[in-house]
């Protein structure tokens, strides 16, 4: 005589990456995930709902996922790269400037020299173990980086 042995419900979850996480919802409270379309605001709603679309007819709330988890949202973390970007810039023009005007004077360069001493060198692998989609336009960096 066999026993039947009763396996638990699992859990079904769809799962998703926010920044540097994957984290997992479950999947009865998951209407559809699509590519965002236009999206129309809602007055007062929290920081976390984007606004509303339309999805075959029905009105539905649209989630910036990463705000609802505490993070900021990709807008502001975008912005937030692109003044770290254009502070990186102006460091490296005054770093190549101050070289050409030692060697033009013939003068000792005082200037780091040590790749690993460069802040956009550590920004750069910083950002590389923070966030996987931005991982795969930053490791482009280090190898020009290093010649320069």
């Amino acid at each position: 005589m066999s026993e039947s042995v009763e396996e638990p419900d699992l859990l079904q979850l769809v799962a998703f990456y926010a920044g540097a996480g994957r984290y997992g919802a479950p999947i009865q409270d998951v209407l559809e995930m699509t590519i965002l379309s236009r999206t129309d605001a809602i007055a007062g709603a929290p920081p976390s709902v984007l606004g509303m679309m339309r999805v075959r007819q029905e009105i539905v709330p649209v989630l910036d996922l990463r705000v609802r988890l505490g993070m900021p949202s990709r807008i502001a973390e975008t912005q937030e790269h692109l003044d770290a970007l254009e502070a990186f810039r102006r460091e490296h023009l005054e770093w190549f400037e101050s070289l050409t005007e030692c060697v033009e004077a013939g003068r000792r360069f005082t200037m780091a020299a040590d790749l690993e001493q460069c802040r956009f060198h550590a920004w750069v692998s910083e950002q590389s173990a923070r966030d996987t989609s931005l991982e795969r336009w930053l490791h482009r960096f280090p190898e020009p980086h290093g010649r320069f």
